[in-house]
């Protein structure tokens, strides 16, 4: 959780101020989720803001490096709960995303060993900058490779141009199950990573969105109506385990789960 305030104050924010006396108790402890909560409602007390935004992350910790599926839905549940709390102490509206399942690895791609370019990739996807004239065919065989699509494709798809210095020439997308080791990707060992959900859930007090993307516009109008409202993101958690009584929004953007 981060702030836009001016660093060069003589006293030191308010929730800096109540951080230092409540720190963040660490990933996989199960009072974490708790922690987000108690911080989330302090700054309902001190701001009162019209859009609150809260992540509860620790499904995902504990999805990527247990392989203990009764603790990962134990960590489910301790989020529903918390969530639950958010929502009724603070008498929001809301809003609540699952972010996608976990699913477990299959395999490791290694870019940098095909490659006369750079690759930059996290575990969802990868773009290759000043690629080699053989790179994108490369790249396009290793095992765990779906795709890989030149930039212009992509542009011609979403009907705007992208910028080459921080997309790259080419996109590469894996199969599920498969990470990509490049430059900028993790090095840390998973057990598991996201799946490749089409589809991720909601739960709403508002006009549910039909597609990730409207999320944004979703939020606008409800704040701009004069309604206080909790967009709450739940990482590591997807249709299979959710643990509201949501529905399923779009999770692609020209056929590439987001």
């Amino acid at each position: 959780m981060a702030t836009c305030l001016p660093t060069s104050l003589e006293k030191p924010p308010i929730l800096d101020t109540y951080i230092s006396r409540n720190p963040y108790p660490g990933d996989m402890i199960p009072t974490s989720d708790t922690w987000v909560t108690d911080m989330a409602l302090e700054a309902v007390r001190e701001f009162s803001p019209d859009l609150l935004v809260a992540t509860y992350s620790q499904c995902s910790f504990v999805a990527r490096h247990r392989e203990d599926r009764k603790l990962y839905r134990e960590f489910v549940a301790i989020a529903h709960r918390e969530i639950q709390r958010l929502i009724t102490s603070t008498g929001y509206e809301y809003l609540v995303v699952g972010l996608g399942d976990m699913v477990p690895v299959k395999g490791t791609i290694n870019l940098e060993r095909h490659i006369r370019g750079i690759a930059s990739a996290d575990e969802g996807i990868a773009a290759l900058f000043h690629p080699g004239p053989d790179d994108a065919l490369a790249v396009s065989r290793l095992d765990g490779v779906s795709a890989v699509h030149p930039r212009g494709d992509i542009e011609e798809m979403l009907g705007w141009r992208l910028d080459p210095e921080i997309c790259g020439e080419y996109f590469v997308v894996p199969r599920e199950g498969w990470r990509f080791l490049a430059f900028s990707s993790s090095s840390r060992f998973s057990h598991r990573i996201d799946a490749m959900d089409a589809t991720v859930p909601v739960y709403s007090s508002i006009a549910a969105p039909g597609h990730l993307r409207e999320i944004r516009g979703v939020l606008a109008d409800a704040v701009s109506s004069g309604r206080k409202l909790l967009l709450v993101i739940l990482d590591g958690v997807g249709n299979r385990s959710f643990p509201f009584e949501g529905t399923s929004i779009g999770n692609t953007m020209v056929g590439i789960p987001y």
